[in-house]
């Protein structure tokens, strides 16, 4: 009888997925047990007392910056915002609490982001799968959100300027759809427009000191303002 000799790879790999497999399965237990154990202490009247009192401090905070209607999940005052570094309530709680001490408000131009899907083409990736690896760093498209108390956007005469001055488009998405990373802390993003900007730029070079969106912003608060 002829036994098929199994490559060392091949042993090595299957040792590891089985490891992996062994490990999900044990911790599984753990994971229940501490979602349980979480759950009943949530439960003791002290604590339970002790969340409440926080979410209330929490609601008068947000009713103060107008954050008004959010339910007792949310941990960010811009869930979108890419440095957010709080995580559960208490953080959130003292965020809010020092922006209400520092008159904080969202400002009326917010600059955002996303990556830019690559275009696939199928005839290279049959001839070089790897092709897509070596394509480059990723570009980002950049978007100027504009706060709707201010900017009159919808103005017919207001998209010709931005559209033949400015190079840029209204955005009839709304903001979650897009899925769009600010860079300046928005605490009602559907209290903007948003606008798409010319061009695309690399991650390192999307931000408010970048010589080419700083003009943008400046040339569109001068020239939407005026009209």
């Amino acid at each position: 009888m002829k036994f098929k000799k199994i490559d060392k790879d091949e042993l090595v790999g299957n040792v590891v997925v089985g490891g992996v497999l062994a490990g999900l399965v044990l911790s599984i237990p753990f994971v229940m047990l501490a979602d349980g154990v979480k759950k009943i202490y949530n439960r003791i009247p002290a604590v339970a007392r002790k969340r409440e009192r926080l979410n209330a401090e929490i609601r008068k905070l947000e009713n103060i910056l107008g954050l008004e209607g959010r339910d007792e999940t949310c941990v960010q005052y811009d869930p979108y915002f890419y440095r957010n570094f709080s995580r559960d309530r208490l953080h959130y709680y003292y965020a809010l609490k020092n922006k209400v001490e520092r008159g904080y408000k969202s400002p009326d131009i917010v600059l955002a982001m996303k990556i830019k899907k690559p275009e696939i083409n199928f005839l290279d990736m049959l001839e070089s799968p790897i092709c897509r690896a070596n394509s480059g760093p990723s570009k980002y498209i950049v978007y100027l959100m504009a706060d709707k108390g201010i900017y009159n956007i919808p103005d017919e005469a207001v998209q010709k300027v931005l559209k033949e001055d400015l190079g840029m488009e209204l955005v009839d998405d709304d903001f979650k759809s897009l899925g769009l990373t600010t860079l300046s802390e928005c605490g009602r993003p559907g209290d903007y427009f948003i606008m798409s900007a010319p061009g695309e730029f690399l991650y390192e070079d999307v931000s408010y000191k970048n010589e080419t969106i700083k003009k943008l912003i400046e040339d569109f608060r001068q020239r939407i303002q005026k009209l």
